[in-house]
């Protein structure tokens, strides 16, 4: 519209950049999020953009493409890519004052809205007031009301029970883990881990993230398998406002390599690192969401140590098939109320979000299972060439001289890489070395 009155007052078709970035600060509903990371000493700014169409009015990424392209059909706009480039570099660097532009106000964390509501999940006061915790500016919103348990449909709240109960084994601490994982979902919130959940096919794993998207919301979740984290491109649509990043098809036998390890655990714990955007300026990749990966299979994680283990939890799925779940006394399908078929069923998930917070507290850290950290525990050893190169020589009885040389050692590791690790490759000796002192 401002483009259009100037050029009926006379104004030259050609606009500069600077202009039509002007245009777009004075017309456009913009705020500057500011993420300021004390550990790297960096700040980032973000423009978002108010969502006019969401009744709640949630603020979003600023989608500079699709906005140039906009003003392309009215204004000349030479090369609308190298123009768009231009105009995102220039908003990379702007700061609230440059422009007058306002910082978002972000809400304090646990505090969530909902069509019906604002949650403090810290406390799980409830409010109808949209401005009762004070006026803030929501970067997510949740789809579904957020209802006690008996306002909320009693067939579907008695469905929910019933997957829980089977998915958790009705193991107590199994159900708080899945409870858990629900909660971080809505809330957005990862606790800096990241979550295998192993198991074979047809037993519900799928659904369970496919429940954990509809909990997140699909526009602020990502589908990320974990041996792909490497590739720039596959990272290209993460952004700081994303609750949730699954990955339903790890390969079988995957491996987070000593090359990955870095980057693992950067996005793990949510720091910032930079990717290469094809046709677009390098970005930052950052989110606190949650990261949940299936599998059916062991991952391999080429370093076991304690910061790896810290970052990451293994769940056993059970391995009974709940592929037939609807045939059961209740006569429900599955697949409809989760959303996997149609649309989701909003009296299902308002029963998933009343039994969640049923004997659940807001925690800091996931429940730890003995199982699971038993389990995980041997899937990371177990991956170390070094601990199963001495796990060989034990077996071997070739531990009965109180000394080798690691000169020594190291030759007989080569050898049995080959010999029982054909197609990977070892470790120079350096490497060895550092490992070998470390389990020694």
């Amino acid at each position: 519209m401002q483009a259009k009155l100037l050029l009926s007052s006379g104004k030259s078709s050609r606009f500069t950049n600077h202009e039509l970035l002007l245009m777009m600060v004075k017309y456009l509903h913009l705020k500057i999020l500011v993420d300021e990371d004390n550990l790297n000493h960096t700040v980032t700014n973000t423009i978002m953009i108010l969502d006019v169409n969401d009744p709640i009015g949630i603020w979003k990424p600023f989608n500079v493409e699709k906005y140039v392209a906009i003003l392309s059909t009215v204004i000349e706009i030479a090369d609308v890519g190298k123009t768009t480039n231009d105009i995102m570099k220039r908003l990379k660097n702007i700061t609230p004052d440059l422009l007058n532009i306002e910082t978002i106000n972000l809400p304090p964390q646990g505090l969530i809205i909902a069509p019906n509501c604002v949650v403090n999940l810290k406390t799980l006061e409830q409010a109808n007031d949209r401005f009762a915790f004070g006026d803030y500016d929501f970067i997510y919103s949740n789809r579904f009301n957020i209802l006690p348990k008996d306002l909320v449909d009693p067939f579907m709240y008695e469905v929910v029970k019933r997957i829980h109960n089977d998915w958790s084994q009705d193991n107590d601490e199994a159900k708080i883990y899945l409870k858990q994982l629900e909660f971080a979902a809505l809330e957005g919130y990862g606790r800096k881990v990241y979550h295998l959940i192993k198991g074979d096919g047809g037993n519900g794993k799928s659904t369970f993230l496919n429940i954990l998207e509809q909990l997140a919301g699909s526009d602020y979740t990502v589908k990320l398998d974990l041996q792909n984290l490497m590739k720039d491109n596959s990272l290209a649509n993460i952004l700081s406002n994303n609750k949730l990043i699954i990955g339903h098809d790890m390969s079988t036998n995957g491996k987070v390599s000593h090359d990955m390890l870095s980057r693992f655990k950067e996005f793990t714990l949510g720091e910032p690192f930079q990717i290469e955007v094809k046709y677009q300026p390098n970005k930052l990749c950052k989110t606190l969401g949650l990261k949940v990966q299936n599998t059916n299979s062991d991952v391999a994680f080429f370093e076991n140590s304690q910061a790896i283990k810290r970052r990451l939890i293994v769940f056993n799925w059970t391995n009974e098939d709940f592929s037939k779940l609807s045939t059961g006394f209740l006569n429900f399908n599955l697949d409809e109320l989760v959303g996997t078929i149609g649309k989701p069923n909003p009296k299902f998930y308002e029963a998933i979000i009343a039994y969640m917070f049923e004997d659940i507290t807001y925690f800091d850290q996931f429940i730890q299972l003995k199982e699971s950290e038993d389990y995980k525990n041997e899937m990371v050893a177990n991956s170390d060439q070094v601990y199963r190169f001495l796990v060989w020589m034990e077996e071997q009885d070739l531990m009965i001289m109180v000394k080798y040389p690691t000169n020594v050692l190291y030759q007989m590791y080569v050898l049995w890489m080959k010999e029982e690790n054909q197609g990977s490759s070892p470790l120079k000796r350096r490497g060895f070395t550092d490992r070998l002192i470390k389990l020694v």
